[in-house]
């Protein structure tokens, strides 16, 4: 799997050693194990168990980080968008940003998402049709109407042509606009 895809490449780093491990002669002498410091391994074992700890959500507010980063979600979460789409969940089928789809799952379940950043669930050809909608392709349209999408949720910066494309159609009417995120809808 390493060798055919990039995101398999950490695996293939942690099991090919211990399966070649094997394979070469000893480098050096058996010798006697090292002796049991139950300081150190208290210590070690304190380090293991405060790492996950500190990076929870719980506590990355307390860390040093970043304004842009440090608080729950970041500066480009779609919060009030998703949350104008629970309160009018019933425009249609949804084409959102790549981005977006992780946290609309979560925090509006009852819209089903077009795409998330899970990659690998999504067909090479869908991937291919999300690119031509976001750059707004000259049948942009067209792929929309085949997937049966009435509601747009685009992304002003990833997605800048998209966006120029819709509110310059008067076919489509946007919704929903706070300088980042817009929501647009096929108009009556």
């Amino acid at each position: 799997m390493g060798l055919t895809s990039t995101r398999y490449v950490i695996w293939y780093a942690a099991v090919w050693p211990s399966m070649v491990a094997g394979l070469w002669p000893e480098a050096t002498p058996a010798r006697q194990p090292p002796p049991f410091r139950p300081v150190l391994h208290a210590g070690t074992l304190a380090v293991l168990l405060a790492l996950p700890l500190a990076i929870n959500p719980w506590t990355k507010a307390g860390l040093p980080l970043p304004d842009n980063v440090a608080g729950l979600v970041t500066p480009d979460t779609p919060v009030d968008a998703a949350a104008w789409l629970r309160r009018h969940p019933n425009g249609g089928p949804l084409f959102n940003e790549m981005g977006y789809g992780s946290y609309l799952i979560w925090a509006v379940p009852q819209v089903p998402v077009f795409v998330d950043t899970r990659v690998e669930l999504y067909p090479l050809k869908l991937w291919e049709e999300y690119a031509a909608i976001s750059e707004a392709r000259y049948d942009y349209e067209m792929l929309l109407a085949k997937w049966g999408v009435r509601r747009v949720m685009a992304d002003a910066v990833r997605q800048a042509p998209l966006v120029a494309a819709l509110r310059d159609n008067p076919r489509w009417q946007v919704r929903y606009d706070d300088g980042r995120t817009i929501i647009a809808e096929v108009g009556p």
